[in-house]
Order: C-alpha cells, then sequence, then structure tokens
C-alpha cells in the first residue's frame, strides 16, 4: 500500500513453489523484482492528470459531457477522510457551473442545512475540520436543494457539493441518485477516488486525474513518511538495487 507508512510498504515480487524447488521460485521471484526495478520509470496514470487547475481548465473546454475529475489526494476509497474542499474553492474561482462534488464530510454543515430546510439558504463553512493538515474550511454561501438522510445537496452558484454526516465513498450511479442528482447530466462531476469504478467509466465522456492535496497524495514525494525502509524509489532516486543481497 502507497500511503502505509511502514517497513514493509514497498514492492515485492513473490512466487509460489510446487512440490520442493524452492530454488527455481527464488530464481523466477529474482527475475521479475529485476524486470519491475528496471521499469520503475515507466510506470504512468493510464488517464490525462495534472494540477488542479489546469484538470478544471481542460474540463471547461472539453466538448464531452460528463467530464469526470478524480480528486485523487481526498480518496475515500484509500483511506482519506473526505473532507479536502479545495476543489470546490477551485471550481467557484473559476466560475464553473453545472459541476457535482462529491462529496464532502462535513456533519455540522448537514446539519445547518437541515435546520435551513429544502430551498433555504446557509452560511457555513465546510470541511477541512479531519485533515487539518492538507485542507482548510472553505466559506461559502448556498441553496439547501435536497436533503437525505444523512446529508445534503448545498448548491453553491453553479456548484452542486454533497454534503454528508458520515464517511463514505462515491462508486456507483445509485450513490448519486440517492442525493437527487443524475451525474450524466452534469458538465463536470469531481468525485474523491482514483481511478473511476466501472459505473461511472460507462457514463463518462472524459475521465481526468487531478494530482491533489491530501492523505492519498499520488506524488509521494511529497507524502512524509517516516518509518519506511531507505533508500526507496521514488523519495529516493539515485541508488542502485539488485535482488542479489536477498539471497537468490
Amino acid at each position: 500500500m502507497t500511503w502505509a507508512d511502514t517497513p514493509y510498504a514497498s514492492a515485492s515480487a513473490v512466487v509460489v513453489s510446487e512440490g520442493k524447488i524452492e530454488s527455481e521460485a527464488y530464481r523466477i521471484a529474482c527475475e521479475l523484482a529485476e524486470i519491475y526495478w528496471s521499469k520503475r520509470r515507466d510506470f504512468k496514470l493510464e488517464v490525462e492528470f495534472g494540477e488542479i487547475d489546469e484538470m478544471i481548465k481542460a474540463a471547461k473546454d472539453s466538448t464531452k459531457n460528463p467530464v469526470f475529475i478524480s480528486d485523487s489526494g481526498d480518496n475515500v476509497t484509500a483511506g482519506a477522510p473526505g473532507d479536502i474542499p479545495i476543489f470546490i474553492e477551485r471550481l467557484l474561482e473559476f466560475k464553473v457551473e453545472d459541476t457535482i462534488v462529491a462529496g464532502i464530510y462535513d456533519p455540522d454543515a448537514v446539519n445547518l442545512c437541515r435546520n435551513a430546510g429544502l430551498g433555504g439558504y446557509v452560511r457555513a463553512s465546510i470541511g477541512g475540520k479531519i485533515d487539518k493538515v492538507n485542507g482548510y474550511p472553505i466559506k461559502v454561501k448556498g441553496k439547501v436543494v435536497n436533503l437525505t438522510d444523512d446529508g445534503a445537496v448545498l448548491r453553491v452558484n453553479g456548484v452542486d457539493i454533497l454534503l454528508t454526516s458520515r464517511r463514505r465513498g462515491w462508486t456507483s450511479i445509485e450513490d448519486f441518485t440517492e442525493f437527487g442528482v443524475n451525474p450524466a447530466e452534469k458538465k463536470i462531476v469531481v468525485v474523491k477516488l482514483g481511478y473511476l469504478t466501472p459505473d461511472f467509466r460507462r457514463i463518462s465522456r472524459l475521465a481526468l486525474m487531478a494530482l491533489s492535496p491530501g492523505c492519498t497524495n499520488l506524488i509521494i514525494e511529497k507524502l512524509r513518511y517516516e518509518r519506511v525502509r531507505r533508500p526507496l524509489y521514488p523519495l529516493d532516486k539515485d541508488f542502485s538495487w539488485s535482488p542479489s543481497g536477498i539471497h537468490c
């Protein structure tokens, strides 16, 4: 697991032998490890990626709708809190409309929406309450356009923010329809995911990966590791390695 700060958070080549041919399994494991190491600089994301502002601009300019943007640094399905609201800040700065952000974990904001009632207006500081290292609250004023058992939809200018009172992943169309939203009808859909799930791939006309800040930052050199064994690529780059030191 890339984001696990443990001594064994690294790649491994594992071969299981049949019978009493352990030496052959070791040899093959070493070969696999050498191939993996030789290709370490070739691994890339399979979709277009870039900084948040770049991805928002690409989505705005696209004639293909909907465009899905992965808020990869705050990926709930990989263990992040899901409460970093920086995408909302940037979307509002760019005056983007017809957009969904799914979602922001903020029970306090949900309660404010519930107290305001459907159609009411709310001033709130949303997000940034759990991950205070990578995020901060964003002050917004919006209209409550839907309420659910454990969430609310707050419309701020042209951005619909799906607020939740419990941490959750956004992995299916049903997660949106539960909030009364159809992502296929929006121009831009921001999801706190890495790669899109099959449900979203089916309706997405363009998938973009934002290299956003957070606990699951894909630029792992920016993460603060303390327990991993060093040297470790790509945290360290100028070192050589071979499987000879592991008794192959």
